[in-house]
C-alpha cells in the first residue's frame, strides 16, 4: 500500500515537472516571438 502510495506521488511529480518545463518553453517562445514584433511597432510609431 506504502508503495503504490509512493509510485502515485512520484507520477504525479513527473506529470507536474513536465508541464511546467513545456510551459516554460511555451512561455519564452512566445515572448522571443513578440519581442521583435512589438519593438518593431515602437520604432516605426504605430
Amino acid at each position: 500500500m506504502v508503495r503504490r502510495a509512493m509510485r502515485t506521488a512520484a507520477i504525479v511529480d513527473e506529470i507536474i515537472r513536465d508541464v511546467l518545463l513545456v510551459s516554460s518553453f511555451g512561455f519564452w517562445a512566445v515572448l522571443l516571438g513578440f519581442f521583435p514584433v512589438l519593438a518593431y511597432h515602437g520604432f516605426i510609431g504605430n
